[in-house]
């Protein structure tokens, strides 16, 4: 019985554990923004249309910086939403990476 309960509180320690981590590295909503600039950059470098690979290069950081964001918290991660005119993008933030889950 003594097993039992010991690896019951393992598991417990282990889940607290896990749930501090996902809350000290839920990026913020800057993380995002700068991420969401490289993501644009790297759009660009796969451009075959060099104007338009030089442009998005050059406004990447006014499109990341204007881009209307909607970030739902959720403490150990974060919902990153972003509306463009034909597609919605949804990223997950956690553990301080972005996971792309919907176009």
């Amino acid at each position: 019985m003594a097993k039992s309960s010991r690896k019951g509180g393992l598991f417990f320690l282990f889940i607290i554990v896990i749930l501090v981590i996902g809350y000290a590295t839920n990026p913020s909503e800057e993380k995002f923004r700068l991420f969401f600039k490289e993501e644009i950059i790297k759009i660009a470098d796969h451009e075959d249309n060099v104007v338009s690979e030089n442009l998005l290069k050059i406004f990447s950081g006014t499109i990341s910086n204007h881009q209307e964001i909607e970030q739902t918290d959720y403490y150990i991660f974060s919902v990153y939403k972003i509306d463009l005119s034909e597609s919605h993008l949804v990223y997950i933030g956690a553990f301080n990476h972005f996971y792309k889950i919907s176009d």
